[in-house]
């Protein structure tokens, strides 16, 4: 009996000391894995300065934590906001924002209200002095999907620009030190850093300039990313045209709420906290008017820059504010109509262009000239301020630009006609 009762004795000891090397060992994982994650820093949310050659470059997907994180880390005075079109073009120009330290804090597929949001934020974690906000047609459907990226766990303050308490970060903190796929992009970090790799952003938070040099290396990629954007704006179903029977519409339901109601909202932040914002329509290359008109969204596009002008004039109103500027550079002018580098009409072909990355997105040294007039002179050449008391001779202007433009270019114009033609998009309008 003795005999049994000492092997069972034993056999608990070691039963429990295997239980404690265990947890023992999970823990010692846990933490390593942590540590690891939170030196190699992938999503540069930690205050860990990083290691040249090792931890020093930062290939960003998910840019909503990076940017939050980075707005709370630093003493951002000076912000953009916008979509990739302002996040693509816009280098904050030191002359433009002086003695500010200045973030563009734009990403790729933003709403009208995670924009709001990304404001509180940023104002709530330091007061801002200065704010550049871009304003993009497809923002406004009513059927533009949520990013999958986007968490209100990564905001200093709540919908009702209430503070949060400090330990809001810490849910997102354990999930960026204990989890595996953060693990895995802890490796390629390093990976990339050994390899010199080029960063996905500035440390502005632009869009890094190398990676967009190597994706229109030639000309030939030029002309197919031209391409494919005309894919991925005319077509049903697509950018434009998502909404039911592939219609563009702002209205969102049966009661009739409207993506205006979004607009009111970031306005009505921005009067009620006396910010100093600009707001910009980003500049589109020509072929994407064309394409706009020719697929029956023109129209839709004239009233949405009217509307944007007379909401904006309304609330400035309600808070006895002068209007913050509401600048346009969406029109047609010498920058926009930049002829293709290989255009017959050149005397020679040219490698690249200069004024964009592609027709929806300009390079910065448009956005140079953005901040320049918006910011410095004033000048309203490239750019025109919408009013509501100009604002239906700007549109009549603007529309008799474009008619021009496809008579003196018909070469052009049948080009896009074709193409939307072979899209089959003429079929989808109303």
């Amino acid at each position: 009996m003795n005999y049994f009762l000492r092997k069972i004795k034993c056999f608990s000891i070691r039963e429990k000391t295997f239980n404690t090397w265990l947890i023992g060992g999970f823990f010692s994982a846990a933490t390593g894995i942590a540590a690891f994650n939170f030196i190699v820093n992938p999503f540069n949310v930690f205050p860990v300065k990083p290691i040249a050659g090792y931890t020093d470059v930062h290939f960003i997907e998910n840019v909503r934590i990076y940017k939050n994180f980075l707005v709370k880390n630093r003493s951002i005075d000076g912000l953009m906001l916008g979509s990739s079109r302002i996040e693509e073009s816009m280098n904050p120009l030191p002359a433009a924002w002086p003695g500010m330290q200045v973030y563009n804090m734009a990403m790729p597929g933003v709403s009208l209200h995670e924009m709001l949001r990304n404001l509180q934020h940023a104002n709530a974690v330091t007061p801002l002095k200065q704010g550049l906000i871009g304003l993009d047609f497809f923002m406004f459907s009513a059927f533009m999907g949520t990013v999958e990226d986007f968490s209100e766990d990564y905001f200093a303050v709540d919908p009702a620009g209430n503070k949060k308490p400090d330990i809001y970060v810490l849910r997102t903190y354990a999930n960026l030190l204990f989890s595996a796929d953060v693990l895995e992009k802890s490796r390629s970090t390093i990976k990339d850093s050994k390899k010199h790799s080029a960063p996905s952003h500035e440390d502005n938070g632009m869009t890094a300039l190398a990676p967009h040099n190597a994706v229109v290396k030639d000309n030939a990629a030029i002309y197919k990313i031209f391409d494919s954007f005309a894919n991925n704006y005319f077509r049903k179903n697509s950018f434009w045209l998502n909404g039911p029977n592939a219609t563009y519409t702002t209205v969102k339901n049966a009661e009739g709420e409207s993506t205006y109601a979004d607009y009111r909202a970031l306005l009505d932040y921005v009067y009620r906290n006396n910010l100093d914002i600009r707001f910009v329509i980003s500049p589109i290359h020509v072929h994407m008017l064309l394409g706009l008109d020719g697929i029956g969204l023109w129209p839709a596009f004239l009233d949405w820059k009217k509307q944007l002008a007379l909401i904006n004039e309304q609330v400035a109103a309600y808070y006895h504010q002068p209007p913050k500027p509401v600048w346009d550079f969406a029109l047609v002018n010498d920058l926009t109509t930049e002829w293709l580098p290989e255009d017959p009409r050149l005397p020679a072909p040219k490698n690249g262009l200069q004024w964009f990355w592609d027709p929806a997105h300009a390079k910065p040294a448009f956005g140079d000239l953005i901040q320049k007039h918006i910011f410095i002179d004033g000048t309203e050449d490239t750019g025109k301020i919408l009013r509501a008391s100009t604002i239906e001779n700007h549109l009549q202007q603007q529309t008799a630009a474009l008619k021009d433009y496809a008579e003196k270019d018909p070469v052009t114009r049948d080009a896009i006609q074709k193409r939307l033609e072979s899209l089959n998009t003429w079929r989808w309008i109303k």
